[in-house]
């Protein structure tokens, strides 16, 4: 039998140090010139694509969505990186990036786990044995442009992600092994181990960083040199959505998978959260993450071609009780929604 409950804020698990400011703000802003930038580059960019392309194309273009779609997204790749750069000047215009380090760097790896290090970072909002944790790219106090360009709800809301992702792993966490599936830096699982060793006062929480790139596992090393666990964290670069992990780890303990979901569609989620429930034991914790399509969402789409999986709790629930029956196991499991009801994680306990 599965159960659940349903909290819609995480201020009973995290407390007040979650982050929700200046909100009329913020949404106002996110409802209006996020959606006026996104409109004004699919204008732009359908005009300019338009004007290139020879006599068959156009007539194509006006007879085939599938041909419109497979041009417009070769057109955005990357800021439309080749024949179509000059559609993306408004960038430095209007998003601030041509005069600030951060958010430059941000634009240029977004969508990879050097943008969440900025989000995450960019204000100093993490400390670890009292050593404020900066972005790796800047090693330091970001200019205004920055803090500004981080205050966003979007920013408030993937901190408050990993506050509620520390504490659930910290206090709830079986010891010995746990994997993280697409692990990026690994910060809330980093800082949430050095917690538990801490309060527990034990050493057996071993953590193994699993990502398909092993671009991040430098600043994992870095990030867990400074919380004083480097001995407990081990990396190895794997793709898990077409690799058993079985092999890595015959004896885990719990799995975390924040961030990837986003990137899967629901037969490989499924997959995904059946692998983690058959492989964790009974007591053994699974948390999981997803998102709620968001006012930004267009201009992600429209100008960084950035296409998430967006999911209610509901539907993720879904894929979670369909994992669960295939794996033939009950399982208890809480939804912890972040004051911006951007991000929510499942906590969920195979019993």
């Amino acid at each position: 039998m599965s159960m659940k409950k349903h909290i819609e804020n995480s201020k009973s698990l995290v407390g007040e140090s979650l982050e929700y400011s200046n909100v009329v703000f913020w949404k106002t802003s996110s409802y209006t010139i996020d959606r006026v930038i996104g409109k004004i580059v699919e204008i732009k960019t359908k005009k300019k694509i338009f004007s290139l392309l020879n006599h068959e194309e156009k007539k194509m273009w006006g007879t085939s969505e599938e041909f419109r779609k497979k041009i417009l997204h070769e057109a955005r790749h990357n800021f439309g990186e080749n024949r179509f750069i000059d559609i993306f000047k408004i960038k430095t215009i209007l998003l601030g990036n041509r005069h600030s380090k951060i958010v430059s760097h941000f634009y240029e790896n977004i969508g990879n786990y050097p943008a969440l290090d900025d989000a995450y970072n960019a204000l100093g909002s993490f400390v670890v044995r009292g050593k404020v944790i900066w972005p790796e790219c800047i090693k330091g106090k970001c200019d205004w442009i920055g803090r500004f360009y981080f205050s966003r709800e979007n920013g408030q809301a993937v901190r408050n992600r990993a506050r509620i992702v520390i504490e659930l792993f910290s206090r709830f966490a079986l010891p010995g092994t746990t994997i993280s599936i697409a692990c990026g830096s690994g910060q809330a699982l980093i800082l949430a181990a050095e917690k538990k060793m801490r309060i527990e006062s034990t050493k057996n929480v071993n953590l193994l960083m699993t990502d398909m790139s092993s671009s991040p596992f430098n600043r994992i090393r870095e990030l867990a040199e400074l919380a004083g666990i480097s001995n407990n964290v081990k990396t190895e670069q794997v793709n898990l959505k077409y690799n058993s992990y079985a092999k890595f780890t015959p004896e885990l303990s719990n799995v975390e998978a924040c961030g990837i979901f986003e990137y899967l569609d629901d037969r490989d989620s499924i997959q995904l959260l059946y692998q983690s429930l058959k492989q964790i034991p009974i007591g053994g914790s699974l948390i999981v993450s997803n998102m709620n399509r968001t006012s930004s969402a267009l201009i992600l789409e429209k100008l960084f071609n950035w296409h998430i999986m967006y999911r209610t709790t509901e539907h993720f629930e879904k894929l979670l009780v369909d994992a669960s029956s295939m794996a033939g196991c009950n399982i208890q499991y809480k939804i912890y929604v972040e004051p911006w009801k951007i991000h929510y994680v499942f906590h969920v306990v195979k019993v």
